[in-house]
């Protein structure tokens, strides 16, 4: 959601000031560029996911009609945002002025552009729960923080939205607080979300090396996802961090990185899938292996891996059986190629 804290109108500014007139045109710019790099890390994508067919498993349906949403999202804010430009620096930059005209929630443009920040908000925010639910061997009592932290900031970005275009229905000083929320809860969010995610394949990765499930090069490629996962999230969510000091400083640079998230959080999902395909390419010429194929399609239904039940040894030539339950394709396909003997699985 587009909002700011009360300051003294833009006209009472000083003119040393960062005005918002200029931050929100430097803004807009701001935006088509990162829509640049977004489109080329889409496209990229697209080829990877029809390229390894990963588009006809449910989860890899979830994220292809997903990064489809967000893009077509970020593109009608390119140009909506266009004619809002249009609209509040040439035509009616005498009449009403840039900022009082970009600032009105009264107009269709306004709204709109609001709703789709708020939209391209929750879709990433939803994805990343649902990955965590999927890598969690689908519990819903790992992903209950947060989901009910979405739900808390949805309902919240509802009630700014009715107040700024019914701006004398909710009471202002109560209005306040709730919009002090939104960016710290968001970031809580993620910070939690992706915490979870690499924690448990790390997690995982223990509990298959003490099984003496592994082989070599295999913890240099684990830890290389999870370098991955938390390095790509960390953009959006440095972003928000950012955008969270900007606004309760009433700074006009909140502008700047708050129209940046939408193209933000679309490269932040295609990087990730981008940069697990090229390390499971580089990693497939140097040990022949697949044990990045499920982290790269979002972990489908056999995602991470849990390894149940006891080791029990038959011969020294053989190699423990071990029943597994689906939580990921990495230690499944360890186990597999040990068995078949392809693999040297003492380091």
């Amino acid at each position: 959601m587009e909002h700011h804290r009360p300051r003294a109108p833009p006209s009472f500014e000083p003119p040393s000031t960062f005005s918002a007139e200029l931050a929100i045109l430097i803004a807009i710019w701001v935006e088509v560029l990162f829509y640049g790099i977004y489109t080329c890390l889409f496209f990229e994508s697209l080829y990877i996911m029809f390229k390894k067919r990963k588009a006809r498993t449910c989860s890899g349906k979830v994220f292809l009609v997903a990064i489809l949403l967000m893009y077509i999202i970020a593109t009608v804010d390119i140009a909506l945002n266009l004619y809002r430009m249009i609209q509040a620096y040439i035509w009616l930059r005498d009449s009403v002025g840039p900022v009082f005209y970009l600032l009105d929630m009264r107009r269709w443009d306004n709204i709109a552009h609001n709703l789709n920040l708020c939209f391209m908000t929750w879709l990433g925010d939803a994805l990343v729960i649902y990955r965590c639910f999927i890598i969690w061997n689908r519990s819903y009592l790992v992903i209950l923080v947060p989901s009910l932290l979405l739900i808390f900031s949805i309902a919240v970005n509802v009630v700014i939205m009715f107040w700024l275009t019914h701006p004398f229905s909710v009471s202002f000083m109560g209005l306040i607080t709730w919009m002090d929320m939104v960016y710290p809860v968001n970031l809580a969010q993620n910070i939690l979300t992706t915490g979870l995610i690499a924690f448990k394949i790390l997690y995982q990765h223990r509990i298959s090396t003490a099984a003496g499930v592994r082989r070599a090069g295999s913890r240099l490629r684990l830890i290389h996802i999870v370098r991955i996962l938390v390095e790509s999230a960390m953009v959006y969510t440095f972003q928000v961090l950012i955008l969270m000091i900007l606004y309760f400083r009433l700074h006009n640079a909140q502008f700047i990185v708050q129209y940046a998230i939408i193209p933000t959080i679309g490269i932040v999902f295609n990087l990730i899938a981008v940069r697990i395909h090229m390390t499971e390419f580089g990693s497939t010429h140097a040990t022949r292996t697949d044990i990045l194929t499920g982290m790269s399609r979002w972990a489908d239904e056999s995602t991470a891996t849990e390894l149940e039940g006891d080791l029990t040894h038959q011969t020294d030539e053989e190699v423990p059986r071990i029943r597994l339950k689906q939580l990921g394709t990495f230690a499944a396909e360890e186990v597999q190629r040990c068995h078949s003997g392809s693999v040297d699985v003492s380091r």
